[in-house]
């Protein structure tokens, strides 16, 4: 039989892309179990470990879903720390503490463009 004809298999697994709110997440209940039962008490949570481990994974196709289950309401994105700013604003020479900022411009992300603070006030 060439592979041609062959008939696809199922991969559980995304490959080198997040998975998404609604997807099926495997192997991970316990970190899930642990993750929401941290949330619920601590409120907080800073989850890190090198690129491409699964964090984004886990609390989009884990998390999220397993707090909506448990009755508690989503509004926010995962906040990143990681994320840099426009080229455009670094170029103008302000001076920022890029944790925070990239704290403040994931948060913003969860407001209508109208409503959200130029990255100037944000930084400052």
């Amino acid at each position: 039989m060439s592979p041609e004809s062959a008939s696809p298999r199922f991969e559980p697994y995304a490959g080198p892309r997040p998975l998404k709110t609604g997807e099926k997440i495997y192997g991970r209940d316990r970190e899930i179990s642990d993750l929401r039962d941290l949330l619920v008490y601590k409120r907080f949570i800073l989850l890190h470990s090198a690129s491409g481990a699964g964090k984004t994974s886990l609390i989009q196709a884990g998390l999220i879903p397993a707090l909506i289950a448990y009755k508690i309401r989503v509004t926010n994105p995962p906040i990143r720390v990681g994320k840099e700013p426009p080229k455009e604003f670094i170029q103008t020479g302000q001076s920022y503490n890029r944790y925070l900022l990239s704290t403040f411009i994931s948060l913003e992300e969860g407001f209508p463009e109208k409503l959200r603070l130029p990255l100037g006030k944000l930084a400052s």
